[in-house]
């Protein structure tokens, strides 16, 4: 008790000092407090600046991650699935595609309109690919460089600094398998508009902000911002992510002034953003550790009369913050519900908008454009379950198809404004026939189906006049003229039948019934009406065994050239024309007419017509060394399909570099079907072919499609007058006036003139009167294999001399 006694009275003594210990070491308190506070203010402040740039990259990654799901969405929309539907169905540009397309190209350019940042456009141009590569729809931009970047498997965003775009893919996938690409070009200065711009009262002293691209390659600034040179931001691109450095500690950089700079890099890009804060401006709360020791003895002399006000203002600062996060939590609220409510009424005019598509596509991949018809697709899907109703009432059905004759001529003279004018007649004439007892379809071209689902017949015989009456009825109504914008034309049909018994059949079996019938009303002269024999379908079993002997012969070349001889007006053996023939195992020699045909609608023509190419030239090489056929021309047909074929003159020039044959012997013969389908594609391949020497000669000239525009647009140089004028020259006075003419407009066009199927020497003398220049026929030669004719060309064989004989006592 003493002790404690001398201690107070020890303390009571030297207050003093007592006060001042306790004064010191309050003091040291407090700095040491404030000094500790600094350290995590400084700490505070660039957490505060990283979460700042953080989440600027965030916006960044946030718009680039918009573009590749706009593009994903684009690539999955109903239009792109409409298109890759139809086109799997076959469907060409002219009935279907383009309108596809169009609607693609229409949602491309609702994208780059709606698509803007700040009033500014997002995106240069979007472009659908194709798997190839091939551009199939686009809007705005649109270069050849896009088509290396469409081979991506999944929805992708490439920077490319080097032509200043980013570059947003994504795959076209129809059951699983990619079907093209969605490319959208976005201009990578739309970046720069995400950046923060200066105000007009801050300096560029205190804060930049920019955009590296690529390790400092490509540097983007905000407007009003000054420019960063290139060497210093290849350093700043150096610096550590994520960790604010003062530039004062950077080598060889040259900022003009003290910042803490910011490196923070774009999830998943080469983008880095980058913020330059002055050190002064983003450490402005923090004092140096000397200001906190003054603070904290002034803290100190007036806390006790400071605390009570400093409580309260504290409180009153907590209120306040209370209240200005109340008010912005609320609008933030109100901001949401407003685009909530924008989104809710975009939807609702989205799913208005996709019902009118999904109708019009439906419109498109089922019905006809051009007649309002159902088209092949719809009425192949809905025809089978019409015949099994039927059947199952028990009830006779049949299927009527319908071919107009020569319409492709009336295409090619007065053009196909013409022709779609008379289709939309006909479709009209055909609904007014069937009235409401069945269904019209049109299966593409010229081509219409006709189903009658429910015959009002008993027995086979009545279902044939039922049907028959109403075929009738179809053949008057089409056979009448048709009124083409003041043009009168007649194009009638040819219909085949196919009837239906009781028994349930299939829908492809009666087509194909009712096409071979209407072949069968074609072959029987046009404008009438077959039904559907059996014997019909021995023919197409026929055909099938035929074609597959031809290709099996045709893996071997089971072929053979024949030659036929062709003399001049003075006897002289000047050419031949080379005639294939196939010599069948078990049916001996097939004659071409039953042969060329197959071979021309399976694409066996090409092959074939190769190996007559090349066994031609081959021949002609050989004779050129051989005295009395070094002189010789041959003549081989070529068809349309060939002429089509695209390999067509590079096979036939490299065949004739291979073997050595003159190109000027050899000559081609084109018949006038070839000029139908004459495009300029194929006028260009016959002039290349020409410009290599190799000759033309038109056959069968005056029997098909005559045409004076093609025999100067073509290069033709010799004219064949055809077998059946030549035949009856000296009974039918016409045949004798079109051989006569034929003959006069070649001497008139500059054009050699042919006769050929030349039997007698009263025919030769008579071609001979008119002018002809060149003559071919039994009465010269037959065709003959190469031996014979060899021997023939040498005047071993007898056909030859005898012409000259003939025409020797002629010109006597």
């Amino acid at each position: 008790m003493p002790n404690q006694l001398k201690f107070w009275r020890h303390l009571t003594n030297h207050w003093p000092l007592v006060m001042a210990v306790v004064f010191m070491m309050m003091t040291l308190v407090v700095v040491g407090e404030l000094y500790l506070s600094q350290k995590q203010l400084h700490r505070a402040t660039e957490n505060y600046l990283v979460a700042d740039s953080v989440r600027r990259s965030e916006e960044i990654d946030d718009f680039l991650r918009e573009r590749r799901m706009a593009a994903t969405r684009l690539a999955s929309s109903h239009t792109i699935e409409a298109f890759l539907a139809n086109r799997a169905l076959g469907m060409s540009l002219q009935y279907g595609l383009n309108a596809n397309l169009d609607f693609i190209e229409a949602d491309f350019s609702k994208e780059v309109e709606q698509s803007k940042f700040r009033g500014r456009p997002i995106y240069q141009g979007i472009t659908f690919f194709g798997e190839t590569g091939a551009a199939i729809a686009w809007t705005g931009r649109q270069e050849a460089w896009m088509a290396d970047s469409v081979s991506a498997e999944q929805a992708a965003i490439v920077i490319d600094s080097e032509r200043n775009v980013i570059v947003a893919t994504a795959p076209v996938l129809r059951n699983g398998t990619r079907q093209g690409t969605i490319l959208a070009i976005i201009d990578l200065d739309v970046l720069s508009a995400l950046l923060i711009a200066n105000t007009a009262e801050q300096e560029a002293s205190e804060y930049q902000e920019f955009l590296l691209i690529e390790a400092g390659n490509r540097v983007l600034v905000p407007e009003n911002a000054s420019a960063l040179s290139p060497a210093d931001a290849l350093l700043l691109a150096k610096l550590p992510e994520r960790k604010p450095t003062v530039t004062r500690d950077i080598a060889g950089l040259n900022l003009g002034a003290e910042f803490v700079a910011l490196r923070t890099p774009v999830r998943l890009h080469p983008i880095s953003i980058l913020t330059l804060t002055s050190e002064k401006t983003a450490f402005r709360e923090i004092g140096s550790p000397l200001r906190a020791i003054y603070i904290g003895a002034l803290y100190l002399a007036l806390f006790a009369a400071a605390l009570g006000f400093e409580r309260m203002r504290h409180r009153a600062l907590r209120l306040q913050s209370d209240i200005a996060e109340s008010n912005r939590h609320r609008d933030e609220l109100e901001a949401k519900n407003s685009e909530l409510f924008a989104e809710i009424a975009r939807r609702v005019n989205a799913e208005g908008e996709l019902a009118s598509k999904q109708e019009r596509i439906r419109e498109l991949a089922f019905f006809d454009q051009l007649t309002g018809l159902p088209n092949r697709t719809c009425f192949i899907e809905q025809a089978q379950q019409v015949l099994d109703d039927a059947a199952a009432v028990r009830k006779r059905s049949a299927l009527l198809f319908i071919d107009l004759d020569n319409f492709k001529t009336l295409n090619d003279t007065l053009g196909h404004n013409m022709g779609d004018m008379l289709l939309q007649q006909a479709a009209k004439r055909l609904l007014d026939c069937i009235d409401h007892t069945g269904s019209v379809a049109r299966f593409g071209g010229d081509e219409f189906v006709v189903l009658l689902p429910a015959l009002a017949a008993t027995t086979e015989a009545e279902a044939e006049l039922a049907a028959g009456a109403v075929a009738e009825a179809i053949l008057q109504s089409l056979s009448r003229p048709y009124d083409l914008a003041g043009i009168v034309h007649s194009c009638p049909p040819s219909v085949g039948i196919a009837l239906v018994g009781l028994a349930p059949t299939t829908f492809d079996e009666l087509l194909q019934q009712a096409d071979l019938a209407m072949y069968e009303a074609k072959a029987a002269g046009r404008n009438t009406l077959r039904f559907f024999a059996p014997s019909m379908q021995a023919t197409i079993s026929q055909r099938r065994a035929l074609e597959a002997d031809l290709r099996d012969d045709l893996r071997v070349r089971n072929f053979e050239l024949h030659f036929q001889a062709q003399i001049d007006v003075a006897g002289r053996l000047v050419g031949a024309e080379a005639l294939i023939r196939w010599p069948h195992k078990r049916r001996g020699y097939v004659p071409p007419d039953q042969f060329i045909g197959i071979a021309e609608t399976t694409g066996l023509i090409l092959p074939i017509g190769n190996w007559v190419i090349e066994e031609a030239c081959n021949r002609l090489k050989q004779w050129s060394a051989r005295p009395g056929l070094a002189n010789l021309s041959l003549a081989i047909n070529v068809s349309a399909v060939q002429l089509h074929d695209e390999q067509f003159v590079d096979h036939l020039v490299a065949t004739l570099e291979r073997t050595g044959a003159d190109p000027n012997l050899l000559k081609l013969e084109l018949t006038e079907s070839v000029l139908i389908d004459c495009n300029d594609d194929v006028i260009e391949r016959m002039n290349r072919l020409r410009e290599k020497g190799v000759r033309f000669s038109l056959d069968d000239f005056g029997t098909g499609y005559s045409s004076l525009l093609y025999l100067r647009k073509l290069p033709i140089e010799q004219l064949k007058i055809d077998r059946s004028f030549v035949r009856d020259i000296l009974v039918d006075a016409n045949d004798a006036a079109i051989a006569k003419m034929i003959i006069a407009l070649g001497k008139t066009l500059g054009l050699d003139v042919l006769a050929e199927g030349v039997e007698t020497e009263g025919q030769l003398r008579e071609l001979i009167e008119m002018g002809c220049d060149a003559y071919q026929g039994y009465l010269i030669s037959r065709p003959v294999p190469v031996s014979e004719f060899e021997r023939q060309a040498m005047g071993a064989a007898a056909q030859v001399s005898m012409a000259g004989k003939a025409l020797s006592r002629l010109a006597g």
